[in-house]
């Protein structure tokens, strides 16, 4: 542990990657509250262990992520657990390779089937990105 930020030293970090740049991958893991985190009620939730927790949608995803923008809708009052989730770190990139799946699972289910032919010929001819 780095005693000076308060960062385990030994967690291994991709200094490249940003939140700014994600969809919301990580709020779809359960966040447990702390008596100190400020989170509006109406957003929170009991565990079955009677824990305080964010509340999560039939989604999947935390109450506090916009669906639209997919990003927190209370980023500056967002819980600890949440501010210090290490950005870059094996775990982050586990769970933005699994949303990615389902980003793309999601929009293909809303997407109309011609829109979804289109958009696929059009990353072909970007030769796949």
């Amino acid at each position: 542990m780095d005693a000076a930020n308060g960062i385990d030293a030994a967690v291994v970090v991709d200094a490249t990657v940003s939140c700014a740049d994600c969809e919301a991958c990580c709020c779809r893991l359960e966040v447990l509250l702390m008596a100190e985190d400020d989170v509006p009620a109406a957003l929170t939730a009991e565990d079955r262990w009677g824990g305080a927790v964010m509340r999560r949608r039939a989604d999947g995803w935390c109450a506090a992520v916009d669906r639209n923008t997919m990003r927190c809708t209370i980023y500056a009052r967002r819980p600890g657990v949440c501010r210090d989730y290490p950005t870059g770190g094996s775990e982050c990139l586990q769970e933005r390779a699994r949303g990615i799946v389902l980003l793309e699972r999601l929009r293909n289910a809303c997407e109309p089937p011609a829109h979804r032919r289109r958009r696929r010929r059009v990353v072909a001819a970007h030769g796949g990105r």
